[in-house]
């Protein structure tokens, strides 16, 4: 009896060890967080996770700035000289002095046209400057016509001189062209300086139409 049971044991045991040899060798086995497999051995979880893939960046696109339309600047146009305009100015342009001496300045026109006649307005400073006297230039007798001055109209205080002259009959023409139509004396009378401006000029023909203005032209006197 006792000799059964061994055999028996033998049998239990030749069978317990051919299942363990005959186990396949891809079948995976689970210890505490080892994963044997294929005889390699693995921590964690088996499967090991589906990796999620990282999305690639997108790349922003660089805003490109619009150009800037800049306006163009309006040219202001050059005035076209009036071919008919008569111009006036003082000469000499500048003029240096001492105190208490006398000087004088030309009022000239240029582009005269059969001239006969002007009337005109010199301002001043009555601080630096006073008026002593007026005189026709030779330029209004210069072909022959009998001219009359027109003042002067002195005022010292406010710093004014209007002068002027007129000529008569239709015969002999007027003269064209340029030339000295008044002479003007002043006094230096204070140290500073003192613009000679022109206004309220009109220079007329002998039939006392009035002629346009072209480039007026004043001067300025320093006294020292």
């Amino acid at each position: 009896m006792k000799i059964f049971r061994y055999f028996i044991l033998l049998i239990i045991i030749s069978v317990s060890l051919r299942t363990i040899f005959l186990m396949p060798l891809t079948k995976a086995r689970f210890t505490d967080k080892v994963l044997v497999k294929n005889n390699l051995i693995a921590t964690g979880n088996w499967p090991p996770p589906t990796l999620t893939p990282t999305p690639s960046p997108t790349s922003t696109p660089t805003p490109t700035p619009s150009p800037t339309s800049v306006p163009t600047p309006t040219l202001t146009p050059t005035p076209t000289p009036n071919p008919n305009a008569a111009n006036t100015r003082i000469d000499p342009a500048a003029i240096s002095i001492a105190v208490g001496q006398n000087f004088t300045v030309d009022l000239i026109v240029s582009n005269a046209k059969d001239m006969g006649g002007f009337d005109s307005t010199t301002s001043f400073n009555p601080n630096v400057i006073e008026f002593v006297s007026a005189s026709l230039g030779s330029f209004l007798t210069s072909t022959g016509r009998s001219v009359t001055p027109l003042g002067p109209i002195i005022n010292n205080t406010a710093g004014t001189v209007e002068y002027g002259s007129n000529s008569f009959g239709l015969n002999p023409a007027g003269p064209n062209g340029e030339g000295i139509i008044a002479t003007l004396t002043f006094r230096a009378k204070g140290v500073g300086q003192s613009n000679l401006s022109l206004s309220n000029i009109q220079i007329f023909s002998r039939l006392a139409i009035l002629q346009p203005n072209g480039q007026i032209i004043g001067g300025t006197v320093r006294v020292q």
